[in-house]
């Protein structure tokens, strides 16, 4: 798998080193491997994740967006994927108005070009309200993508999310 690590967002990977308090360190949180026959993907997560979906409606129409989401300790974790009706013409269009929706009405810290297995892709580091989050975006095909995490501002990053998101995997 080649893959083009998260920490390009230059300070994300420093930020969730670094700003691990000692509460952080002591807690006990189970990292287990999940995998999505149907959403074709791998991630290591602390827990077992709920499954989800939401239609939505689209400039190419009503999509189905599928999602499995975690909470632990404060923090929440999510994989979302959708099916577009073909593959799109501007893949980079596509990954850049999903930022987009990211970004409305936050303040963006970092942002990073990634690419997993050669698929375009996007990180962003972000704060909106009294949280921040953390997205990598990809598209493979007409399949996107979302590998996401939200903290309240108040909350140091857990020590599994660097590891979170570096075991993204496309199956």
């Amino acid at each position: 798998m080649t893959k083009t690590p998260l920490s390009k967002l230059s300070g994300l990977a420093t930020l969730v080193l670094i700003s691990v308090s000692a509460f952080a360190q002591n807690r006990n949180v189970s990292i287990s491997t999940f995998t999505s026959q149907e959403g074709r993907f791998r991630v290591e997560v602390p827990g077992q994740p709920v499954f989800g979906s939401n239609q939505i409606n689209t400039a190419v129409g009503t999509i189905t967006v599928y999602s499995y989401s975690v909470s632990s300790n404060g923090c929440e974790y999510a994989i979302l994927y959708n099916d577009y009706p073909s593959v799109p013409s501007n893949p980079s269009a596509v990954i850049d108005a999903v930022g987009k929706s990211y970004l409305a009405g936050s303040q963006l810290i970092k942002q990073a070009n990634l690419t997993l297995n050669g698929n375009p892709g996007h990180g962003y580091l972000f704060e909106r309200g009294g949280y921040r989050y953390a997205s990598a975006v990809y598209l493979v095909g007409s399949r996107l993508y979302q590998v996401m995490f939200q903290s309240p501002k108040s909350t140091s990053e857990p020590p599994e999310l660097g590891r979170y998101f570096e075991s993204f995997q496309i199956l």
